[in-house]
């Protein structure tokens, strides 16, 4: 089901409802992915996933305006969120995510 959430071919409502259904969950698709978002920038923070020497390297590149910088991903939705809350995608002028592009 990753693998279809990551190129755009089920919704994250589709991802959850099974997972919802089997184990007989009281949460709504949408508070599940919230919480699967938060989980991923706790992570984030707490095992230092980012490697914070290279986004410093490049907001120096975006400060002298020399370059335009294009993040390409093939990330699902959930953890896009998650690095956008974290702060890891604000260097980048374009985001380009296999989910936004459905085949």
């Amino acid at each position: 089901m990753l693998d279809k959430i990551r190129v755009g071919e089920i919704t994250e409502s589709q991802l959850w409802s099974p997972v919802i259904a089997k184990f007989k969950l009281n949460i709504s698709s949408e508070e599940l992915s919230n919480k699967y978002v938060e989980m991923h920038v706790d992570e984030t923070h707490k095992y230092r996933l980012a490697n914070l020497e290279l986004l410093n390297f490049l907001k120096e590149f975006k400060k002298a305006k020399k370059f335009r910088l294009a993040a390409f991903s093939n990330t699902n939705p959930l953890k896009a969120a998650g690095m956008k809350v974290t702060g890891l995608l604000e260097v980048f002028d374009h985001l380009i995510f296999s989910h936004d592009w459905i085949s």
